[in-house]
């Protein structure tokens, strides 16, 4: 069985982004990086979907980021669900 291997994220702490999976946020920018999902989300005693258990089994579970949204909310979601708007790369992070 092959070891589990860290995917880097292409967001950094500043960057303004856009999720594009929900409609519900809007731009927000980027508070912290390199966070481990699952571990935030028991230690918040939140409850666990089990797409992202399965991630975590399979050492596949994409790095996290803490975004403040326009709304005011704080979040985290996986990097693969943002898009950077703040810059040239303007590129779909994956």
């Amino acid at each position: 069985m092959p070891a589990a291997f860290t995917v880097k994220s292409m967001v950094n702490v500043g960057d303004l982004v856009n999720n594009v999976g929900q409609d519900d946020y809007n731009y927000g920018m980027v508070l912290e990086t390199e966070l481990d999902i699952t571990e935030e989300l028991i230690a918040a005693g939140s409850p666990i979907e089990l797409a992202d258990l399965e991630a975590v089994s399979s050492g596949c579970e994409p790095p996290g980021a803490r975004v403040l949204w326009d709304t005011g909310e704080i979040d985290i979601h996986y990097t693969d669900e943002l898009e950077v708007v703040n810059d040239e790369r303007k590129q779909r992070v994956v």
